[in-house]
């Protein structure tokens, strides 16, 4: 039994959407939000900055509010 020329390129193109999608998916992270902290204006029209580091052996993300 032939195989169609179009049936070829069909799954040709399945299997390359199929390695595509393999290769896009995100991969697994231990990674989890513990708590949402919401920031609110600084008084009157002065600013504030946040200064935002990372603790890669403790993992975690620290902020500091000035």
């Amino acid at each position: 039994m032939k195989i169609a020329n179009f049936d070829r390129l069909a799954i040709g193109v399945l299997l390359l959407l199929i390695g595509a999608y393999s290769f896009a998916a995100p991969s697994p992270s231990d990674y989890h939000l513990l708590k949402r902290i919401t920031l609110g204006g600084g008084e009157g029209d002065q600013e504030y900055f946040d200064y935002i580091t990372v603790d890669v052996a403790a993992r975690r993300v620290r902020f500091t509010v000035s």
